[in-house]
C-alpha cells in the first residue's frame, strides 16, 4: 500500500503528543486517549511514518489545542509503537469530517 502523500488521523494521549512527538514536558501521564493528530504522510521508515503535522485537536471538542503547530506544520516522526489506530484519507479531510466511529441508528 503506497501511503505517501495521503493524510492520516490518529489518536493519542496528551502525554504521547507533548512528550513523545514534540519533546515537551507534561505532567499528565494518565489522561484518556483524547488527542487527534492529523497531517500529510511524507514517507515511511522502519521506525514509523514521517508526517507533516497539520492539526493537534481535542478529540471530544474538535478544537485545535496547539495552534502554533497548525501554523508551522512541522515534519515529525510518528513511531509505529505510538500508532495504535489510524485512518487514512486520499485527500485532506474537511473540518466537518467525522473521524470517530458512531453507532448507526435507524
Amino acid at each position: 500500500m503506497n501511503i505517501d502523500g495521503k493524510y492520516i488521523a490518529t489518536w493519542m494521549t496528551p502525554h504521547e503528543v507533548y512528550d513523545g512527538i514534540f519533546g515537551l514536558s507534561d505532567d499528565d501521564r494518565t489522561a484518556q486517549r483524547s488527542v487527534m493528530i492529523g497531517g500529510r504522510i511524507l514517507g515511511e521508515s522502519p521506525s514509523g511514518l514521517w508526517v507533516q503535522i497539520e492539526s493537534v485537536m481535542d478529540d471530544k471538542t474538535q478544537k485545535d489545542i496547539m495552534p502554533s503547530v497548525a501554523e508551522a506544520k512541522p515534519t515529525q516522526l510518528l513511531r509505529w509503537f505510538m500508532i495504535e489506530n489510524a485512518r487514512i484519507f486520499d485527500d485532506k479531510p474537511t473540518q466537518e469530517a467525522i473521524f470517530g466511529f458512531r453507532p448507526h441508528r435507524n
